[in-house]
């Protein structure tokens, strides 16, 4: 599902009309929103991509504690069905 304040792909298309066409030229308000909707876009990329680096980071720290016998294979699988 896709956050009501990032871009669509009409604004998406809007934006690539406005920039290759000098027929479709877009107002200054409707850019500077679009380009807010970028921002939020963006950011929302952002920490998607840190939460999974933060589960990746979890897991490999897992699997390194369970390779120097300090975890066992229950608390791994505790540990994930907690996540």
């Amino acid at each position: 599902m896709q956050i009501q304040h990032e871009i669509t792909y009409s604004e998406r298309d809007a934006v690539k009309r406005h920039l290759t066409s000098n027929l479709s030229r877009l107002s200054s308000n409707v850019l500077d929103k679009i380009l807010s909707k970028y921002e939020i876009t963006l950011q929302n990329k952002l920490n998607e991509v840190l939460e999974l680096k933060m589960d990746l980071d979890d897991r490999d720290l897992a699997i390194n504690l369970f390779l120097q016998k300090k975890l066992n294979a229950e608390d791994i699988k505790n540990l994930l069905k907690n996540k």
